[in-house]
């Protein structure tokens, strides 16, 4: 890689991946890196992040290094059929979400707590608040299209979102 990172990171990005590679209990997801070339332009970067990413295999986590990676982000968001839960820039592995005070405690639904919510409020599924796929939460749980979470926040407030 023509990237430089420094050591100091580069341990807080490996803890991360470690992480992120064994978060489900099965087989632990094998890991992609992709160095992306910056003097290319941003569409030229796209596509050679888009080709290193598999289309079928889903067992993977793909860590992008960009020198800058908001506006990959930005484009990554217009596209519909984008894994968000397995790709990450480096820069996001930096810190993790999960151990911050300041984020409320998000939780994945049950079929049953599912259905006991839409029966409480008397809504269908659609009907509940969005959040995206890539909210920094979602992606690091690897939470899918149409899944339910709860979250809960320190006051007490308790709220439910679907992954759209």
């Amino acid at each position: 890689m023509n990237l430089e990172i420094p050591k100091w990171q580069q341990k807080e990005i490996n803890q991360c991946i470690q992480y992120l590679r064994t978060r489900d209990p099965g087989q632990p997801a094998r890991l992609i890196e992709v160095q992306v070339v910056s003097d290319k332009t941003i569409k030229e970067q796209m596509e050679q992040m888009l080709r290193a990413i598999p289309k079928e295999d889903t067992n993977y986590i793909a860590i992008v290094y960009a020198l800058s990676s908001r506006p990959l982000m930005e484009k990554l968001t217009s596209l519909r059929e984008f894994p968000y839960n397995r790709v990450f820039f480096h820069g996001e592995l930096l810190l993790c979400p999960l151990d911050n005070v300041m984020v409320p405690l998000h939780e994945l639904c049950t079929t049953e707590e599912v259905d006991e919510i839409l029966e409480k409020y008397s809504i269908h599924r659609e009907q509940l608040p969005k959040i995206p796929p890539w909210d920094p939460i979602v992606r690091w749980m690897g939470w899918q299209k149409g899944d339910i979470i709860r979250i809960t926040r320190v006051c007490g407030g308790t709220y439910y979102r679907m992954v759209f």
